[in-house]
């Protein structure tokens, strides 16, 4: 079956209820030379758009044209800013004839596809919008046919004009034979392809994982084993973590006993070639128990990765009592406790207080020690939450850089608030200033600036959002993503009207 991971889509059952979803996607930091997680909102209008938003901004709108097929969200940030179908619809608003593919208004060539009436279609179709940060353009695609509306025949993955990935579908749109399949976050620092059989659309036999960088190497895979409703894994599995990259090579190495996790479990990484012992645990049929030390997705070395680790307890596959939140700079042998808090008897929901370390607390970019200070009930925020940033300026110093308050429920943020920027660090100290109004910024808010070594923070830009929908309008004044250069934009209801640079 299709991965909906790897084809950035997340299939919707139902949008009849018309509200605002906020979902995580993919986005590629500059900085850290890595992709990241970012929130956008997604919300159903009466008038039957799907808007794309975030920050106050509309990445995109789109008219859904039929309400009785499930709607495809996409997740990736470059794909929802850039990418574009466009078309001619016939009957039932069904697609018909010539479409082409547009990237950031550019068409691109040889990406497009024919409709023939009801039953063909002949497709070369972008599934993946590529993470180049050069120019943001679409390099890695998916060629094929479908007949039937199902996919049939020889599909490729197509980069840079090169094949590097595909397989055959049979007669019935199933997988067969030999495929070389790319991970669902494949980018130019994970180039991460898994290889081996299907068999009426099941793996079976031998799979194995390769990354290519600079020259293709093994680094992990296991066996599937065919049963009569598809197929296991079973023996021995090297798999990866979901942030494996060439800094952060992690991977966890255990057992499987008729498709399920058994004994234990362990995380190494590599590092320079030697694989060192991380952490790990026990599981029991798949379900966690005991003591484990688990590590963050983007653990390692490079300048773009930090070494945090969490320790604590599982019972029944959820997490109890106290569990630990462990940092490592990389030249040294131990972790020091640097946050942590409770979980109920229940199991996995959080209550009283607890500290908590912001993504990218320890990158080798730079020294970026931020800290979230604040209570828990029934696992959600409440009361006042405080933001701190330890520094090396002659010692080691901790100040109160940020926070704010959520309401009782824990539901929203409410009043006066001051986060920090996502890459906050020693040279980068930007903060924004201003008001929630049930989770909804509102009015004025202000962007400040701190060079490294200085006391108080300088406002270099900001502007307004609206009091319904909290959309930017007005002037702008904004910074270039990771850098401080600045410019102007001027917008209307969270649509761009002009920029000056």
């Amino acid at each position: 079956m299709e991965s909906e991971a790897q084809n950035a889509l997340i299939f919707l059952e139902s949008i009849q209820e018309k509200g605002i979803q906020e979902i995580e996607i993919d986005k590629w930091d500059q900085l850290q030379e890595k992709l990241v997680k970012s929130k956008i909102q997604i919300k159903i209008t009466q008038d039957n758009y799907i808007l794309y938003t975030q920050d106050g901004v509309i990445l995109k709108s789109e008219l859904i044209l039929d309400n009785s097929k499930k709607l495809e969200i996409v997740t990736n940030i470059d794909q929802i800013k850039y990418f574009q179908w466009t078309g001619e619809y016939g009957q039932n608003n069904r697609k018909l004839g010539k479409w082409i593919v547009t990237w950031n208004m550019e068409v691109l060539k040889d990406v497009g596809g024919k409709v023939y009436g009801k039953n063909q279609l002949k497709i070369i179709g972008g599934r993946y919008s590529q993470h180049n940060r050069k120019n943001s353009k679409a390099q890695i695609y998916e060629r094929g046919v479908y007949y039937n509306n199902q996919r049939f025949g020889t599909w490729n993955f197509i980069q840079d004009n090169k094949r590097i990935g595909g397989g055959q579908y049979n007669n019935q749109g199933k997988k067969n034979g030999k495929w070389i399949e790319l991970n669902d976050r494949y980018y130019n620092l994970s180039q991460i392809t898994h290889q081996g059989e299907y068999k009426n659309d099941n793996k079976v036999g031998e799979w194995k994982c390769y990354l290519n960088y600079e020259k293709y190497k093994l680094i992990g895979g296991g066996i599937y084993h065919q049963v009569q409703e598809g197929s296991i894994k079973i023996g021995r599995w090297i798999e990866l973590s979901d942030g494996f990259s060439v800094g952060s090579k992690i991977t966890l190495q255990g057992d499987y006993n008729n498709g399920k996790k058994v004994g234990s479990w362990n995380y190494y990484w590599n590092d320079n070639n030697i694989n060192k012992l991380m952490g790990g645990g026990l599981y029991d049929d798949s379900i966690k128990i005991g003591r484990w030390n688990e590590l963050i997705n983007n653990f390692g070395g490079g300048q773009g990765q930090s070494q945090i680790a969490y320790a604590g307890e599982y019972y029944n596959d959820k997490k109890i009592g106290r569990w630990n939140i462990l940092y490592q700079e990389y030249w040294e042998k131990n972790f020091q406790i640097v946050g942590g808090g409770l979980y109920n008897d229940l199991g996995s929901i959080k209550i009283g207080n607890w500290i908590e370390v912001s993504e990218n607390f320890g990158s080798r970019r730079g020294q970026s020690f931020v800290t979230y200070h604040g209570e828990y009930k029934n696992n959600k925020k409440v009361g006042k939450w405080y933001i701190w940033y330890k520094q090396f300026n002659n010692r080691w110093d901790s100040e109160q850089i940020g926070g704010g308050l959520y309401d009782q429920e824990g539901f929203f943020k409410i009043g006066m608030w001051i986060e920090v920027g996502d890459g906050f660090e020693m040279n980068m100290q930007i903060i924004y200033r201003g008001y929630y109004q049930n989770d909804e910024k509102v009015g004025r808010w202000d962007i400040l600036y701190r060079e490294w070594g200085r006391e108080k923070f300088e406002q270099i830009g900001g502007g307004s959002y609206s009091e319904v929908g909290s959309l930017k309008i007005g002037k702008w004044i904004e910074l270039v993503d990771g850098s401080l250069v600045s410019y102007i934009c001027e917008y209307k209801d969270g649509k761009v009207i002009s920029i000056q640079k």
